[in-house]
C-alpha cells in the first residue's frame, strides 16, 4: 500500500484533497459546490470566490507513512449491536483540535452563502435505534473482518504463539496457541472442563513450545467406603491409583472388592482394616482384615451360622451380624443342637509378584512358598447312626500358607518416568483407540515390538513391562518416535 497523497510534502494548508494532475476540467470560479445533494448555486457576480476551509487532514503533526488508522478492538461495538441498530454520523474526533491522528477521515462542511467560513464541527459515530439492518450488516462485516484479519496478521507478524499438542476426548491435535496459559488455551479451543475433569498440566501453567496438554474426563463410580455408599467421579482407571491419588489413603484403606479397572458405573468397596480375635468351633484366629461388621468378618472365614447359633462379644453380650467391628474386639461363635466335627486339610495360596527397587527392570528373583493347614469344621447329619450329609461351617487357618513370591526389578532409566509424565501425566493404565500405556505407545507399535507377550495393549501391562518394550524400541530404532523425548531434550 503506498502512502496517502494527502500526506505528501510539501503540503498546502488551503487544500482539501489533492487533485490528480491537469486532466480534470477547470471549474467556473463562480460556481460553488455543496456538501450534500441538491442543485448548484451561483454566487453574486462581484463576490469573490469561496475558499474552502483548511483541511484538518493537513494539520500537524502528520505521519507521512500513515494511510488509515486501525481502530482499538475494545472500543468497537459488538456484532449484535451492528446487526440490530443503524449508525449515523456524529462528531468526528478528526475534527477536534488538536488533531487526533487515530481518527477516521473527516467530513467537510460548507458555510452558508455569503458568510465567512466557519471552523469545521467535530463529528462522531453514534448509535440510533431503528431500522437500517442492511447498512449495519455491511458495517459489521467490515469491522469483524478488520478485527479477525488484523488479529491474525499481528500474531503472524509478531511471531506470537506456542506449538503445543492437545489430547482430549480421544483425539490428538497440534495447536499453535496464542494464549499464555493452559487455561487460556482450553478457552480458545473451546474445550470445557467438567467439575471433576482434570487437565495435565494445571490450568495456571504457562505454555511453552512442545508442551503436551492432556484432558482427563471424569466418570461415575459407585463407592462403598466403610458402609457409606455414594456415587463419586474420578479420572483414574486403576483402583489403587484412585485410593492413593484421589483419596490420599494409601495404607489406611484396603480394596475389599472391585474390578481390575474402573470404568463408568463400576462398584468399588473400600474398608478400614480392623484387628481382633475370632473364636469358633474350638479354634481361634487373630485377624487383621478389611471388614466393616461381624457379617463380613464371618464371611472372610466361611463361618456359617445355623438357625439357632449366635455370637457373643468380649463382654458376653449377644451381637447381631450387623455389629460394627472395633479394633481389639473379640467374638465367639456359639453352636446350638448340632454335631460338629473338626479336621485339618492342607491349603495353598496363589503366587504373588512384588516390586524390588534394588533390581533393574527385567530382573527377577523367586522366594518359594509353603503349604499351610486349614482347620475345617463340618456339621454332620445322621440317620440311624449313618452319616447322610456333611456341611462345612467354618475354615480357619491353623498354619499359615506362604505364597511363592516373584520379585521383579523396578529400577529403570529415570527418562522413562519423565516421558510418561509428559505423555500421559504418568497414567500407566491409560487405554485409547490408538495409543495406550504410560508412555503413549501406538497400539501397533506395542504389537510390533513384542508387547503382546505381556498384554493385549500397553495400558493392561505393568509399568515395568512397558519399560521393557520401550527399551526394546530404543535398542532397535531409537527414541525419536516419542515427541516428549524431543520436548524433554533427550533427542537433539
Amino acid at each position: 500500500m503506498r502512502p496517502s497523497p494527502a500526506r505528501a510534502e510539501p503540503h498546502d494548508s488551503g487544500a482539501w484533497l489533492p487533485l490528480p494532475g491537469d486532466s480534470l476540467p477547470v471549474l467556473d470560479p463562480n460556481v460553488v459546490g455543496t456538501a450534500g445533494p441538491g442543485p448548484t448555486r451561483s454566487a453574486a457576480p462581484d463576490a469573490p470566490p469561496t475558499v474552502p476551509p483548511p483541511s484538518p487532514a493537513r494539520s500537524r503533526p502528520h505521519d507521512p507513512a500513515a494511510w488509515l488508522p486501525i481502530p482499538v478492538p475494545a472500543d468497537l461495538p459488538t456484532v449484535e449491536d451492528l446487526l440490530t441498530r443503524q449508525w449515523e454520523p456524529q462528531d468526528s474526533p478528526a475534527r477536534a483540535e488538536p488533531h487526533d491522528p487515530a481518527a477516521w477521515l473527516p467530513l467537510p462542511e460548507v458555510a452558508p452563502e455569503g458568510a465567512a467560513p466557519t471552523p469545521p464541527r467535530p463529528r462522531r459515530w453514534a448509535v440510533r435505534s431503528g431500522g437500517g439492518r442492511a447498512r449495519a450488516a455491511v458495517i459489521g462485516v467490515v469491522l469483524v473482518g478488520l478485527l479477525v484479519g488484523g488479529g491474525l496478521g499481528l500474531r503472524a507478524v509478531l511471531g506470537h504463539g506456542h506449538s503445543v499438542e492437545v489430547r482430549a476426548d480421544g483425539a490428538r491435535t497440534a495447536v499453535t496457541a496464542g494464549a499464555e496459559t493452559v487455561g487460556g488455551l482450553l478457552r480458545d479451543e473451546r474445550i470445557r472442563l467438567g467439575e471433576f475433569d482434570r487437565v495435565i498440566p494445571a490450568p495456571a501453567t504457562r505454555l511453552r513450545d512442545g508442551l503436551t496438554v492432556t484432558v482427563l474426563r471424569a466418570f461415575p463410580v459407585n463407592r462403598d467406603l466403610d458402609g457409606e455408599i455414594q456415587t463419586v467421579f474420578t479420572t483414574y482407571a486403576s483402583p489403587s491409583d484412585y485410593v492413593r491419588r484421589e483419596l490420599g489413603a494409601e495404607g489406611r484403606l484396603v480394596i475389599r472388592s472391585g474390578p481390575r479397572r474402573l470404568q463408568a458405573d463400576s462398584t468399588i468397596i473400600l474398608r478400614t482394616p480392623r484387628t481382633g480375635v475370632l473364636l469358633v468351633d474350638g479354634a481361634q484366629v487373630d485377624y487383621s482384615i478389611p471388614a466393616l461388621d461381624l457379617d463380613e468378618l464371618l464371611a472372610q472365614y466361611s463361618v456359617d451360622l445355623g438357625p439357632e447359633d449366635f455370637v457373643l462379644d468380649r463382654s458376653g453380650a449377644t451381637v447381631g451380624r450387623d455389629e460394627r467391628l472395633v479394633d481389639g474386639g473379640q467374638y465367639t461363635v456359639v453352636r446350638v443342637g448340632r454335631e460338629i466335627v473338626r479336621f485339618d486339610e492342607p491349603y495353598t495360596v496363589p503366587p504373588e509378584r512384588r516390586p524390588d527397587n534394588s533390581m533393574n527392570v527385567g530382573e527377577t528373583r523367586v522366594e518359594e512358598g509353603r503349604e499351610g493347614t486349614m482347620s475345617v469344621a463340618a456339621e454332620i447329619t445322621r440317620r440311624n447312626g449313618d452319616e447322610v450329609s456333611r456341611k462345612i461351617i467354618s475354615r480357619l487357618p491353623a498354619v499359615l500358607a506362604r505364597p511363592t513370591i516373584t520379585y521383579y526389578g523396578t529400577k529403570a532409566d529415570p527418562m522413562w518416568d519423565r516421558i510418561a509424565q509428559c505423555e500421559t501425566a504418568g497414567d500407566w493404565g491409560m487405554q485409547g483407540p490408538l495409543y495406550s500405556g504410560g508412555l503413549g505407545f501406538y497400539n501397533r507399535t506395542w504389537d510390533a515390538f513384542g508387547g503382546r507377550v505381556y498384554a493385549p495393549n500397553a495400558g493392561l501391562a505393568t509399568r515395568e513391562e512397558q519399560i521393557l518394550v520401550a527399551e526394546n524400541i530404543r535398542n532397535r530404532v531409537g527414541i525419536d518416535g516419542w515427541g516428549c523425548a524431543h520436548t524433554l531434550g533427550y533427542v537433539r
